[in-house]
């Protein structure tokens, strides 16, 4: 995917799950933000840096792993926080692919890559269109998304008498 209006040259999850892409040249990806882990703080090289890892979901269902560090670590884990439960979709820009305990895995390159939080973007309309259509589905207390229901173990397709998902 290409944007003229960033000069994106998006690379798409599956040719970096294939490992096509070269680990020496960094990259442009877009996602939205999944299972953020809370900001550690661990020792690398006899310093304290900050870490987070989570995962970017494309608009395929494809997740990719991500760890960032330092202040794009911090950044993310206050931007999600803002959000509260909303969606977070995550551009990260001048990111390098490698790979960590056999997964591949995307991590910010020191200070030349650059992050953005829900970026005024076609691809962010893409991503924030598909929640919005998402059906809900009725969980006893309260209308939760089909996404939320299948993640939670909670959905049940049984129709009732109503014609309400229970």
């Amino acid at each position: 995917m290409a944007n003229d209006s960033m000069f994106l040259s998006l690379v798409d999850f599956q040719t970096i799950q294939q490992g096509v892409e070269d680990e020496n040249i960094l990259i442009d990806v877009i996602g939205e933000v999944a299972d953020l882990e809370h900001l550690q703080t661990v020792l690398c090289s006899g310093k304290e840096r900050k870490k987070i890892e989570f995962s970017l979901t494309d608009l395929d269902g494809r997740r990719i792993a991500c760890c960032l560090w330092g202040k794009f670590a911090e950044s993310i884990e206050a931007n999600c926080n803002a959000a509260g439960g909303d969606t977070v979709i995550c551009l990260l820009r001048f990111v390098k692919v490698g790979t960590y305990r056999d997964e591949i895995q995307i991590s910010n390159s020191y200070d030349a890559s650059q992050i953005f939080f829900n970026p005024p973007i076609m691809e962010t309309e893409a991503f924030l269109k598909r929640v919005l259509i998402m059906p809900l589905v009725y969980n006893a207390d309260n209308f939760i998304t089909l996404q939320e229901a299948i993640s939670l173990d909670c959905i049940n397709l049984q129709p009732t008498s109503a014609g309400v998902l229970a």
